[in-house]
Order: C-alpha cells, then structure tokens, then sequence
C-alpha cells in the first residue's frame, strides 16, 4: 500500500473515530471500532499503531458514575524501520471507579511489536471504566514506556461528559 493511500485511508478512520468516540445515550451495550495513529516528526502523514474492537456491557445512563464492563481486543503492529532496534507500543490509560472506596482511580496497560510489520494481538478486559485513552511509543526491545513517550493520548471511549 502506498504511504499516501496508507494516509488517506488514516485520515478517513481518524474522522470516522472521532464520531464513535461520542457519549453512549441510554445503551446498555454499545460495540465500537479504535485505532490510535502517530504522525511522524518529519512530514505530515499518518501510521496505524494499534487497531481493533471494544464493547461495553451494563452501561446504565441515569448513573452519575460509570457501571458495566468494557472489553477490548485489538493488535499493535510494530511500524519501524527494519534497521530500527525500537518496538512499537500502544498505552492505555484507564480511567474506572472504584465503587468499594468511592474513588475513581487510573491504571495503565502496554502492549508491544518488535518486529517490522508484525501484528501483535491482546485482549483485556475492566470493570466500570469511565474513560479509555491510549498512545503510540517507541522504545527499545527491552526498555519499558515511561512519560517521555511524547505523542498524547488519544480517546478511544468516555462513558459520560
């Protein structure tokens, strides 16, 4: 596929993101599409880092905080040069609430390709997430993502305004 095609196509699934990413309104279930993209420092075109599914069971509308489970499957595809001893990461960010000391709270997730055009899948699943963001990286075989991963989060799903 041609970097410019590879673009376009990336550019039409970042606009389409952005309308599903909208507020559930009285869905107990909802399935949605994500992918999170990255943009190279040097130009302007856009690259899949990680693609996949997600649902979201028990959601009830007239809750102040968020109720149900969010299931999310997908892959990271490792988007490096060959001569590139990085791996190609997608981070999660959760966002839930912790109903037993009634507090909302945060854990991350990381999942990561090594290999050039490599398609790692994984799956997971959380109860009562209020939001779920998640970020490309890239760092060495054996170093571990910290903050100075520089590309933002991205929304991939919030639960309420």
């Amino acid at each position: 596929m041609s970097r410019a095609l590879a673009a376009l196509l990336a550019g039409t699934l970042l606009a389409a993101l952005t309308l599903l990413t909208t507020s559930p309104a009285n869905a107990d279930m909802l399935n949605m599409r994500w992918f999170v993209t990255y943009k190279q420092s040097v130009g302007t075109e856009r690259y899949w880092a990680g693609y996949g599914g997600y649902n979201v069971t028990g959601l009830d509308p007239n809750r102040i905080q968020p109720t149900g489970k969010l299931a999310l499957s997908g892959g990271v595809i490792d988007v490096g040069n060959p001569l590139d001893e990085r791996c190609t990461w997608v981070l999660f960010r959760i966002t839930y609430y912790d109903y037993e000391q009634a507090t909302p709270k945060q854990t991350e997730k990381g999942y990561r390709s090594c290999v050039p055009g490599q398609r790692v899948p994984f799956t997971f699943e959380h109860e009562d997430v209020s939001k779920l963001e998640a970020k490309p990286c890239w760092k060495g075989m054996y170093e571990i993502p910290d903050r100075t991963c520089a590309d933002p989060y991205q929304l991939i799903f919030k639960t309420y305004p």
